[in-house]
């Protein structure tokens, strides 16, 4: 038996073409793999999937709407993933984020000290100042570790 596409079902196809195997997206929309296929066809929407889909935008999204207060469930369903996957990707997303901002940080430390030491400024100073840009990592680093945490309580809600 055939059933009408509406409109609604073309666009979440193409929202979840690419991100998902034809046979995840059949049985989310509740059609056949070969009503997706011909539809797909139909429409000239390639269902290639590609598992790793989290492009830097589709991560800038998800921590959009997590700051914004927006529930796990939802994001996950508006991306077209389950929770778990939608979180996985969030959180390696963060660490790597913090890796790459941590290592900038280090360097930045790393060229105080050698900017301290050419310019022979005295030891009590230089160890006032080192201090100080320590001490501001400390708050960037519990920040970004309450983020995780954050993200990690949330389980339950959704």
């Amino acid at each position: 038996m055939r059933y009408v596409w509406t409109e609604g079902e073309e666009a979440t196809l193409k929202r979840l073409a690419g991100h998902m195997s034809r046979g995840r997206i059949a049985t989310i929309m509740g059609r056949s793999e070969q009503s997706v296929k011909a539809k797909a066809v139909k429409l000239g929407i390639s269902l290639e999937h590609n598992r790793n889909h989290w492009t830097a935008a589709r991560l800038a999204e998800i921590a959009k709407r997590r700051s914004a207060g927006e529930q796990w469930g939802s994001i996950a369903a508006h991306m077209g993933v389950s929770l778990v996957t939608c979180q996985k990707a969030y959180s390696r997303a963060v660490c790597a984020q913090r890796k790459r901002v941590g290592s900038q940080f280090d360097e930045a430390v790393s060229a105080l000290g050698e900017i301290l030491a050419a310019h022979a400024v005295g030891s009590d100073l230089s160890a006032s100042i080192m201090g100080s840009f320590m001490a501001r990592r400390d708050i960037f680093v519990q920040r970004v570790r309450a983020l995780d945490i954050e993200g990690e309580d949330d389980d339950a809600e959704s």
